[in-house]
């Protein structure tokens, strides 16, 4: 039984097959020949190689690999087959660039599901075969052309495979290089191998025992065999390990390897993951801290006011003291004071002309209550006395007034008055910055207008203190005073805060789907780039699963390393922005494990394009040189 059978083989490309680079091959290889396939570029040679050594199927036509129909196997069968039967050599050699020499010829035992010891032994012990032992931990991208060659034959030997298919493996090198290479080759025959060859070279070619010749896709010539020993040697061997399988341990090494074997696309894999979980860190991180700043300053401020409101006649008066200190006695409330506005002439003690001014009629704490800032007079507290006031700035600079230490006066209405104090504003009273505050005896002759009783609670207070205090000012008729207070503030707090999260939320998807796209953009490169080598793979040995389980952990791995990077940027980004603005640095732990899965989600995610475009590289497109 031949050991390969071709019968009326044809292959054609194009999308409706015109080209045709094989037109009805007959051949048969008997086990250990060495065949010398001959022809001029574009003859069909390198197209029959390609369908020998299983990168391709045919068009049509009958290949029978040891008595089986290895036309007829599905393409995720071929990778089994390809491991079994075959090694090869290639005419750009096809090495890991940046992968050692050792790594570089155990590559085919990585997918016969050897141990990385075993594979390393058998490695090195073919490297021996070829004299390049000494550049085991040698970069393949450092070599020459010769030595290149030798690696590419021994990582054939260390198969151990039946069948060693080589194309052009002497067309780059010079002629000592090129007889090295071929009496490489004869000692590989010579052990039971059997060997086709394509070639340019009458020489190289009249070593071989059989000469094939293609021209125009058809064999126009082949010569017997010059010795027929060690015809049949090779039909029982069978290489190490099993076909297409590979260790986990084996698998996590090469993983491994290939991440570090290209720094500059790793660094940028990590910094784009980086900046990724970064800005989720960062941005969820300062929606917690700027939501708790705004409950804070909602707690400290919003919920703490409280103004009574009613109108002033000659039935209704202001509420007395007594009704004050009723007030002060709810829960809650930390300061009270009523206020009436009038309208008063004022004039300074100079004798200057007298200006018309608001009037304030104060009772109780009304520092504290209308929340006034003293510039003057800071250390006064307490209630008005009978001929004490208190003086808005604008109105103390239009009257001139010296220094409150002085004890200055001024004349309301035609009473002295002392100024015990100048307030510089009122968020509560704004307007009482141009007004003159007196205490509330004796009233003026006009005593219609309006009171307003203010109130300050502790945190939170406010709405209980607003419901209860109308029963206090009028017990019989409640409604008849108006209260203002502010709204509830969880309700807008709450609002404030998911507005909040939620221009965050928009900021990070909108910085993750950016990530992830350039991180597609990528790994789309990174396929074009290793197109080569996911082809040697495949030939190898290496199913699309392979492949794809490969890409799926490099990129897991890069999402994990590339989030804890981003985590820690993160977290540096929040404490930066808070203790710069002084807020409460708040990080939720599960803003970690987030981390971690965003880090994979973007780059798994963000590989999958690549990924797709690298389980679809056949081995022949990837490898072939062109014609």
């Amino acid at each position: 039984m031949a050991e390969l059978e071709l019968e009326s083989l044809r292959m054609t490309y194009g999308r409706d097959g015109n080209v045709v680079a094989l037109d009805g091959a007959d051949l048969k290889i008997e086990a250990g020949e060495f065949v010398a396939i001959e022809g001029e570029s574009g003859s069909g040679k390198s197209t029959l190689l390609s369908l020998i050594g299983l990168l391709e199927k045919p068009t049509s036509g009958t290949y029978r690999l040891r008595g089986r129909a290895a036309d007829s196997v599905p393409s995720s069968g071929l990778s089994a087959l390809r491991s079994d039967n075959f090694s090869y050599i290639f005419q750009g050699f096809h090495l890991l660039e940046r992968r050692t020499v050792l790594d570089n010829v155990a590559l085919p035992l990585l997918y016969r599901g050897l141990s990385p010891e075993e594979a390393r032994a058998r490695a090195a012990d073919a490297l021996q075969r070829v004299d390049m032992e000494s550049f085991a931990n040698t970069q393949g991208n450092v070599l020459s052309g010769g030595q290149r060659q030798r690696v590419a034959i021994a990582r054939a030997l260390a198969s151990k495979a039946p069948i060693l298919v080589a194309d052009e493996p002497t067309g780059n090198l010079d002629s000592a290089n090129t007889e090295n290479v071929v009496q490489a080759l004869e000692e590989v025959n010579a052990s039971g191998t059997t060997i086709v060859l394509v070639t340019h070279s009458a020489d190289v070619a009249s070593r071989a025992h059989r000469r094939v010749r293609v021209s125009d896709g058809k064999i126009t010539d082949d010569t017997p065999m010059v010795s027929p020993e060690g015809v049949g040697r090779s039909a029982l061997r069978t290489p190490p390990g099993h076909a297409s399988q590979v260790r986990p341990s084996a698998a996590a090494r090469d993983i491994l390897e290939n991440l570090l074997s290209r720094p500059s696309r790793l660094v940028g894999f990590l910094a784009a993951v980086a900046v990724a979980v970064g800005l989720v860190v960062a941005t969820l991180g300062l929606s917690y801290a700027a939501s708790s700043q705004v409950s804070t300053l909602f707690d400290a401020v919003a919920s703490k006011e409280v103004t009574i409101t009613q109108a002033i006649d000659e039935e209704t008066l202001p509420p007395t003291a007594q009704t004050l200190d009723r007030l002060r006695g709810l829960n809650g409330v930390e300061a009270v004071a009523d206020a009436v506005e009038y309208v008063a002439l004022v004039q300074s003690g100079d004798g200057r002309e007298a200006v018309q001014t608001p009037w304030i009629h104060a009772r109780g704490e009304v520092v504290e209550a209308g929340r006034l800032t003293l510039v003057a007079g800071s250390s006064w507290s307490g209630e008005l006395g009978p001929d004490e006031v208190l003086v808005g700035e604008a109105l103390a600079e239009r009257l001139n007034i010296a220094a409150v230490g002085a004890s200055p006066t001024i004349v309301v209405n035609g009473v002295p008055h002392v100024v015990v104090g100048v307030f510089s504003k009122s968020p509560r009273q704004a307007e009482w910055i141009g007004a003159v505050l007196t205490a509330p005896e004796p009233l003026p002759p006009l005593t219609t207008g309006v009171d307003d009783t203010l109130i300050t609670t502790r945190v939170g207070a406010a709405q209980q203190v607003a419901r209860e205090a109308p029963l206090v000012m009028n017990p019989f008729a409640p409604e008849s005073v108006k209260v203002a207070s502010p709204p509830d503030p969880s309700g807008m707090r709450n609002s404030i805060e998911a507005s909040v999260a939620s221009s965050m939320l928009v900021v990070t998807i909108v910085a993750l789907v950016g990530t992830i796209l350039s991180v597609a953009l990528a790994s789309l490169a990174s396929a074009a780039e290793r197109r080569v080598e996911f082809g040697l793979r495949r030939a190898l040995g290496a199913k699309s699963r392979h492949i794809a389980s490969m890409l799926a952990v490099e990129s897991a791995l890069t999402g994990v390393v590339g989030a804890i990077l981003g985590l820690a940027g993160g977290l540096v980004a929040v404490l930066a922005v808070t203790l710069a603005n002084r807020w409460t640095p708040i990080f939720d732990i599960r803003l970690a494990g987030l981390a971690i899965i965003v880090g994979v989600i973007v780059s798994v995610f963000g590989s999958l394009a690549g990924a797709i475009r690298a389980i679809r590289i056949q081995p022949n497109s990837a490898l072939r040189p062109l014609q």
